[in-house]
């Protein structure tokens, strides 16, 4: 039988006679042929024509056992790992081991990677078989597929099916046997555990902390009921390492006050917007986001040079705005958009760019490009725009997203020609420049920084005219 979609990661296993010497019972009773492909054309099991024969009550045993990590889990096993190849993990971890000086640190990662691998590594469920690693990882709806050098992003719920269906005809064939019962409980029983272990799982903290952390003393952590990621255990999450857990806790109370709105409008804007910023095809995160603040600017009949306004535009879409001192200047703003709360922009009235009303527009435009481009996809619930630093975000969302608001707060066509009108004459940019960026950042209500970036891309300066803007794009990495 063949399990998943065709395009996808999908599986064809064929039950077969039990080879001479194999043990009788459930290792007879599963043993088979499977062949394991992660899209039509890429065969990671099976790949030199023959199929892997093993028994695969090892696979079923496997998936009860890490199924909830599957469907919950984002979190690779320490920081610093997130540019990696999710297939290529482990040998870029030991090259990076040769480095290191205390053998204790090493031991700990290695404990720490070994768990990771045993709840994320097919391969770990056919222990005595040669078969490459194949690692699945979450990431807000999409399921990262890596196998050695190769990654591919899916539909989570394509390739939890594709599991699925496979463990389920396992199961079926040892329905009838005594023996299997525990290993056919252990599997039944997954979605229970999805319900006890996700909230943590997502959160990727442990449970004592979050119980600490958790503003409703008195009341049980959340039992997601489906394979939606929990929106406050996301937030949690991205706030880890940021805040103090005493304001995590107060943060995860006032997004828990936040009821879900309908926001037909903004979908309806999400996927034009999808249609026409080329994020159905394979180009670049930064030119997807480009295209897709011209659209969005096109589609609400703007002028190039027209000041837009982030604030007013998630207001007209009910998208809730609220400003709170968080306490910290590293957080810009927290927002969520999932099935259960929001969607809520929370502005951080004391953050690095939110305090002022430059950044404020910036870090509003920042959470329009998610709402627009990223709720079906890479972040399905939850953001934390965490000033220079993007760490617990896919980086290409985030340069996706920035460059998004870039473009719509002052594109570059505008910059362009406003720079050309006043600097015909490249003689006199060193003695008038600071004028003009006073001028084009209080007319599009955008930051020094913000324009220079935007100047910096149209590549109208040259040589050392160059080293004249570089003192404002400091702070915002590259957009």
């Amino acid at each position: 039988m063949i399990f998943g979609v065709p395009d996808g990661l999908h599986a064809e296993l064929t039950w077969l006679p039990c080879p001479d010497g194999a043990l009788p019972g459930v290792v007879s009773r599963t043993w088979g042929a499977l062949k394991l492909w992660v899209d039509a054309e890429t065969c990671v099991w099976g790949s030199d024509g023959d199929p892997v024969e093993w028994n695969w009550n090892d696979l079923l045993a496997f998936l009860a056992d890490a199924w909830a990590a599957l469907v919950f889990e984002e979190q690779r096993p320490f920081s610093g790992l997130d540019e990696i190849v999710l297939g290529n993990l482990r040998d870029q971890i030991e090259q990076r081991w040769t480095t290191f000086d205390n053998e204790a640190d090493i031991d700990q990662q290695d404990e720490r990677l070994r768990a990771f691998e045993c709840r994320h590594d097919l391969a770990r469920a056919l222990r005595g078989a040669e078969v490459p690693s194949l690692l699945l990882l979450r990431s807000g709806n999409q399921m990262i597929v890596g196998s050695g050098l190769r990654e591919w992003r899916q539909p989570v719920d394509d390739v939890l099916s594709c599991l699925e269906g496979l463990a389920g005809h396992i199961r079926s064939r040892l329905a009838t046997m005594a023996e299997a019962s525990p290993l056919i409980a252990a599997w039944d029983s997954r979605k229970e555990r999805c319900a006890q272990e996700g909230f943590r799982l997502a959160s990727g903290l442990d449970e004592a902390r979050l119980k600490r952390i958790w503003p409703a003393k008195n009341q049980n952590l959340p039992r997601p009921a489906n394979t939606n990621l929990p929106e406050l255990a996301v937030a949690a999450r991205m706030m880890d390492g940021v805040l103090k857990d005493s304001d995590i806790g107060r943060l995860l109370a006032e997004l828990g006050k936040l009821h879900p709105t309908r926001t037909q409008g903004l979908d309806t804007h999400a996927d034009l917007c999808r249609i026409h910023s080329g994020l159905l095809s394979e180009s670049e995160p930064r030119a997807q986001g480009e295209r897709g603040a011209v659209w969005l600017r096109r589609h609400r009949q703007m002028a190039d040079a027209s000041r837009f306004d982030p604030a007013q535009f998630l207001t007209e879409h009910s998208v809730e705005i609220i400003e709170r001192k968080l306490g910290t200047r590293k957080i810009d703003a927290v927002a969520v958009w999932g099935p259960s709360h929001g969607p809520a922009v929370i502005v951080n009235t004391e953050g690095q760019r939110s305090s002022q009303p430059a950044g404020r527009n910036f870090s509003l435009a920042h959470e329009i490009g998610h709402l627009l481009m990223d709720r079906r996809q890479g972040l399905p619930v939850a953001e934390v725009l965490i000033g220079k630093k993007w760490t617990r975000v896919d980086r290409r969302l985030e340069t996706r997203a920035n460059a998004f608001a870039a473009e719509l707060l002052a594109p570059k066509a505008a910059v362009n020609r406003m720079f050309c009108e006043c600097f015909s004459d490249h003689s006199v940019l060193e003695t008038s420049l600071d004028s003009w960026m006073s001028r084009v950042a209080e007319h599009f209500q955008a930051s020094y920084e913000l324009i220079a970036w935007q100047l910096n891309k149209l590549d109208l300066l040259r040589g050392d005219d160059r080293l004249l803007i570089r003192k404002y794009t400091r702070s915002l990495g590259s957009l």
